[in-house]
């Protein structure tokens, strides 16, 4: 079966029309300075010579920086580019920004409104300027040029806030895992493999969502004095995140309650039904996501570098 899927790619390559395949596609190199700039994951959506850029954040931005700086959403798609190709070399010939908000806070920070653009925009653009492309057998492509070679892997973008979500309960960052996430879950969710890993993954991201609906609500109108009217809606915003994070903690202190009696008690003390709408459906993956905080805190507790068994197996044992 592993043998037709990577025939798959060779054959989708030798019929295209155009240097790179329709699709998601998400970059698996670090290009971006992370001493200037924070890291990111960028998605590439192909659509002819047609590409919509998607800068992903590994943490939600916080209320000030989205009411002070208009960086307010984890992914920003608003930058699109359009190339061509001769004798299997591209070139960028367009470039457009399709947003008024910020992919991140840079601008501010440095005072220069071109901060975004030479911190996240360039450096892609200069892998793909006078790049060769080949495609692999996982059904990504490699850009080479002589900064290098940026190696893309496939991943729909729906993929991506599981994806951030995860990156943000290891603690790491991409550039110092050099990225070796990226073709791991591309493989697991191209194929749909790692169900339990998933399912534990989609609690995380719930959480997460509630966070980023949190810090809009809070930069909507700025506190005063604590009397604002958006501390109570962050607050109910982010009901469901506390939630889950108070269900995945009781049930590693007592793993053998069902993680449905866990809901009702916490219903009880602080659950809303729009709250509720939001955790139910997750229930069944709770054991799944306690499970792999677990796994996560043990070996912090070793003492252990991340790198090393996330590069080896991001499920941690879970893709089952």
């Amino acid at each position: 079966m592993r043998a037709l899927f990577c025939l798959i790619p060779a054959l989708l390559w030798a019929d295209m029309a155009h240097a790179l395949p329709d699709g998601g596609y998400l970059l698996a190199t670090p290009i971006l300075d992370t001493e200037k700039t924070d890291p990111r994951y960028i998605h590439l959506q192909v659509d002819g010579t047609t590409i919509t850029v998607t800068y992903a954040s590994i943490t939600p931005p916080d209320a000030t920086a989205c009411r002070d700086t208009d960086y307010c959403d984890m992914l920003w798609d608003g930058l699109k580019l359009r190339y061509s190709e001769k004798d299997g070399t591209l070139k960028v010939t367009d470039r457009n920004v399709t947003r008024d908000d910020k992919p991140s806070d840079a601008n501010r920070k440095s005072g220069d409104p071109t901060a975004d653009q030479k911190l996240y925009f360039e450096p892609l653009i200069r892998r793909m300027n006078g790049a060769k492309v080949a495609g692999n057998a996982a059904g990504g492509f490699t850009l080479t040029t002589e900064l290098g070679q940026a190696k893309f892997s496939p991943l729909p973008r729906e993929g991506l806030p599981l994806l951030t979500a995860w990156m943000a309960q290891t603690g790491a960052d991409p550039d110092q895992l050099g990225y070796c996430d990226v073709p791991q879950f591309s493989q697991l969710y191209t194929f749909d493999a790692g169900k339990g890993f998933r399912r534990a993954l989609e609690v995380f991201a719930a959480a997460q969502a509630a966070d980023v609906a949190a810090n809009r609500m809070g930069a909507i109108e700025p506190p005063d004095n604590g009397t604002s009217n958006s501390l109570g809606s962050a607050f109910e915003a982010r009901r469901p995140a506390t939630m889950l994070e108070m269900a995945m903690w009781r049930l590693n202190l007592a793993p053998e309650t069902p993680p449905d009696q866990i809901i009702d008690e916490i219903d009880r003390e602080i659950g809303t039904p729009d709250a509720m709408a939001v955790v139910t459906p997750l229930i069944p993956a709770l054991p799944m996501a306690a499970a792999y905080k677990a796994k996560l805190r043990t070996i912090r507790a070793a003492g252990t570098p991340l790198n090393a068994p996330l590069c080896m197996d991001m499920t941690l044992g879970m893709a089952k």
